[in-house]
């Protein structure tokens, strides 16, 4: 349905689109799986940081400061993982995307 709303808004008869739409259609749900998962992700980041800085549950030893103080560090070393990982999903996502037409025109997206 919305394929025959399309064509009848634009005008044309039929859209021949070529395999690279494929292509960046397997791409673009390749990246919603690698978002979705990356939230899930940080969501559970977020409760381990609020559950080691919760001051209910602060350390009243030297070895459970110690045990801590590794899980803080542990922590620290996910959260670079997840803010690298991030910055690479919003990389591929804001790459500029080339259309091509049957027609000789191309067109740019940014």
């Amino acid at each position: 349905m919305v394929a025959n709303q399309v064509l009848d808004l634009t005008g044309l008869d039929t859209i021949a689109l070529d395999s690279g739409y494929s292509d960046d259609l397997d791409a673009l749900g390749a990246m919603l799986n690698d978002a979705s998962g990356l939230s899930y992700d940080l969501a559970s980041l977020n409760a381990q940081i609020t559950v080691l800085f919760d001051l209910s549950t602060a350390p009243n030893s030297a070895s459970a400061l110690k045990q801590r103080l590794a899980d803080i560090r542990s922590t620290v070393v996910q959260s670079y993982s997840y803010a690298l990982r991030t910055q690479t999903l919003v990389k591929r996502c804001c790459a500029p995307l080339t259309i091509s037409s049957s027609s000789s025109r191309t067109s740019t997206i940014s």
